[in-house]
């Protein structure tokens, strides 16, 4: 106590026999809420008392956050509900003298200004890939009315714990996807104001891009069928790779076997194929199917039967130019035949059975329906007349 109010309070105290209120004993102080405070003599050290007893006057569960109520200095930590507003707590303390056992108070007064609040961060609802770009992790900083300046720090862990390595001191804060797996972010905010806070933990994961497939050409176009391609690097994916094959940008129901062939493809055209893992998609191959080669139709045939002047005659009816015939006779045996211009058939063929094929660009159509070549009928021998009788008169 000091000299003037505390000896004159307590003199007077022992007359009156009640408890002197005093001042000057202990200072009133001002924190945030986000400090402890050890409350503090005027002038320090705390003089020394037979005994020392808080009592909380406003509001009602002050001496909850007091460390303890009958130790000369103890330390004001709050842990009620988060303050919005500034709020005051008032205390009263009774020391007792040795010497008698007088009786002083007097009232501390601690405001302790609201630190700030943050909103939660939102962790990312689908995992990235690497080498792309993730979304910016924000929070959204309340002061509650105590001015200052804010300021961000982010921290990157390896696990889900408050161990991080300082990575970043914007409001907002890009993870990097440089390399695959899970990290842990969280954001310091503090406001020269009043306090600082801690943010949640959000786990972001990265996963890896598959390898740009290599594509070459399997099997070149052949009659009637395009040609096939293969993914040549389809050894070095990991189980469980799906590609996309995609022509014009409109999904196509191909796969990939297990030795690269690219299967379930019949129009020619120019694709892309992906390769795909964990919803992560390569860069793009393109690559074109050719077209398959043409396969004459079937030839389709007119006959003009046998005649006094001519064997049967045989009309190609969807003759065209470029396509050369051959010839399959009942017998087996085979031989090529000319057509001319308007498609009949000008090769003598024996008589017999037979069935014509056409053959355009290296593609052979199937044969046609069998035909009979007849030889021309024959013609009868010239009459001779012989003179019977002589002329008489």
């Amino acid at each position: 106590l000091d000299a003037t109010n505390g000896k004159n309070a307590i003199s007077q105290a022992k007359e009156f026999n009640e408890v002197a209120e005093i001042t000057g004993l202990i200072s009133d102080a001002t924190i945030c809420e986000s400090d402890s405070k050890v409350l503090t003599y005027v002038p320090a050290p705390a003089p020394v008392y037979q005994a020392y007893t808080w009592e909380a006057v406003s509001p009602a569960d002050a001496l909850s956050y007091l460390s303890a109520t009958n130790v000369a200095a103890p330390t004001f930590t709050y842990t009620g509900a988060k303050l919005t507003a500034t709020t005051e707590f008032k205390y009263k303390l009774k020391v007792t003298r040795p010497n008698g056992g007088c009786e002083s108070s007097q009232e501390v007064k601690l405001t302790v200004k609201p630190a700030l609040s943050i909103t939660p961060l939102s962790a990312p609802a689908n995992p990235y890939c690497t080498g792309t770009t993730a979304d910016p992790l924000s929070v959204v900083a309340n002061d509650h009315g105590v001015a200052g300046t804010l300021s961000y720090e982010w921290y990157e862990s390896t696990t889900n714990a408050y161990n991080g390595t300082l990575k970043g001191s914007s409001p907002t804060f890009i993870p990097p996807t440089n390399a695959d797996g899970i990290k842990y972010y969280y954001v310091k905010v503090k406001n020269t104001g009043c306090g600082e806070t801690l943010s949640n933990i959000v786990m972001v994961k990265t996963n890896a891009t598959p390898a740009q497939p290599t594509v070459d050409q399997d099997r070149a176009a052949g009659c009637g069928t395009v040609s096939t391609a293969k993914v040549r690097n389809r050894s070095s994916y990991a189980a469980g790779i799906t590609f996309k094959v995609t022509k014009g940008g409109t999904p196509v129901s191909a796969t990939v076997a297990s030795n690269g062939s690219i299967n379930g493809i019949s129009e020619a055209g120019t694709y892309v194929i992906k390769a795909v893992e964990d919803g992560c998609e390569s860069a793009g191959t393109t690559f074109t199917i050719d077209a398959k080669k043409p396969v004459p139709d079937k030839p389709t045939l007119t006959l003009t039967a046998e005649s006094c002047t001519s064997a049967t005659v045989v009309n190609v009816t969807n003759h065209a130019a470029g396509k050369t015939y051959t010839f399959v006779k009942s017998d087996n045996s085979t031989g090529t035949v000319s057509v001319d211009g308007t498609g009949k058939i000008i090769t003598d063929l024996a008589a017999g059975k037979y069935k014509v094929k056409a053959t355009q660009g290296g593609c052979t159509s199937e044969l046609s329906d069998e035909f009979e070549i007849k030889d021309k009928k024959l013609t009868p021998a010239k009459p001779t007349v012989a003179e019977d009788t002589a002329a008489t008169c």
